[in-house]
């Protein structure tokens, strides 16, 4: 018969360096003495219990060890993160600046090596593109394109600030673009670069923010 010090769990869970229990052992030792051998050891654990089964503390021991889960698993350590506003200046109405230097520096400055980078442009008539990095014709089609597909002063919004245009360009491109980040480098091919976009310059202070995030893996 078991007795009346007895420790109703389902899991246990204990966080440490070792990949496997003894079940057999956990239950003829007992919960309590187990844990003072980790303890004695040194080794870091946490416990969780749930109303299942029953294990004795104390006298005798049930021939069957009573534990019927054990998790062991090693507590990962906490994804890191970095977020940095970058601030650019615009010098015409509509243009592509390449920001990828800029964006690069944050990535360098935050030593992490495997993630996501996330690139936002701040403002309602401002976007962010990944694009063609060798042939600037390429940036100016882009603001051709544009300005063909939507085209200055024929909007609603144009009587309350004269850049309904503006406001579609930027919503039309999107405000984000994400990177992989792949040994400290951001997984850009040869040809790509991230470019801020700006649909109603010029402006003095244009922000981007830019935010690393750590692959928890």
């Amino acid at each position: 018969m078991v007795g009346r010090n007895v420790l109703s769990i389902f899991a246990l869970k204990i966080a440490c360096t070792s990949t496997s229990l003894n079940t057999q052992m956990l239950a003829r030792q007992g919960v309590t003495d187990f844990l003072q051998r980790l303890c004695k050891r040194k080794i870091d654990f946490g416990i969780d219990f749930v109303h299942s089964a029953s294990c004795h503390m104390g006298g005798r021991i049930p021939a069957e060890p009573m534990v019927k889960q054990i998790e062991v698993y090693q507590n990962p350590r906490e994804p890191r993160d970095m977020q940095q506003t970058i601030h650019l200046e615009t010098h015409a109405r509509e243009t592509l600046v390449d920001i990828t230097q800029q964006v690069e520096s944050v990535v360098r400055t935050s030593g992490i090596r495997q993630g996501i980078v996330s690139v936002y442009a701040q403002g309602a008539t401002a976007a962010v593109m990944i694009q063609e990095n060798w042939d600037e014709s390429v940036q100016t089609d882009v603001i051709n394109l544009l300005r063909k597909m939507i085209p200055q002063g024929v909007w609603l919004h144009d009587a309350q600030d004269g850049n309904g245009d503006a406001h579609l360009k930027a919503g039309l491109v999107g405000p984000s673009e994400t990177v992989p980040l792949v040994d400290g480098v951001m997984g850009l091919s040869r040809w790509q670069n991230i470019f801020f976009c700006e649909f109603d310059g010029p402006r003095s202070d244009r922000r981007v923010v830019c935010s690393i995030l750590e692959d928890a893996g």
